[in-house]
């Protein structure tokens, strides 16, 4: 009789560490989980913040403030480097080699005219990305100026 007693306390013992063990395991999931959603939000901001700067950027005269088209630059870079980090990235596969092309093509100084003169159509184009990154239709108009510009 005592030792179905002591099988009982023991597995009751056994029971209760696993129930600990299963808490704390949910518990840190659910921690990791809430950190990857933060991380994910901070990605996703970021990226809206370079989009406009960028936007902001072409919104200047380019053709005069050499340090304006520089901070465009670096800003289409940046946001070229965020948007793998971003939710946006699911819903619209295409932005960040599009963003990335379209910053190697910045630096071609050769397409320093072609940019200026369609900074408008440019400006629409980031403000549009900006309140929507995940927006497919605005990122192949985007991929279509850019093919217009050389390497």
């Amino acid at each position: 009789m005592k030792s179905i007693n002591y099988a009982i306390a023991a597995l009751l013992v056994v029971i209760v560490i696993l129930a600990v063990f299963l808490f704390d395991n949910i518990k840190a999931r659910n921690d990791s989980d809430e950190s990857v959603r933060y991380l994910h939000q901070s990605a996703d901001n970021a990226l809206r913040y370079q989009l406009s700067i960028v936007a902001a950027s072409f919104g200047t005269d380019l053709d005069e403030d050499e340090d304006g088209f520089n901070a465009c630059q670096a800003a289409v870079s940046a946001a070229a480097a965020l948007s793998p980090l971003t939710t946006f990235e699911a819903r619209n596969d295409l932005i960040d080699v599009v963003l990335d092309r379209f910053g190697k093509m910045l630096n071609n100084p050769s397409n320093r005219e072609t940019v200026i003169h369609q900074a408008p159509a440019l400006r629409q184009i980031f403000m549009k990305l900006n309140r929507d990154p995940a927006d497919v239709e605005t990122t192949k108009r985007l991929s279509d100026l850019a093919d217009s510009l050389k390497f």
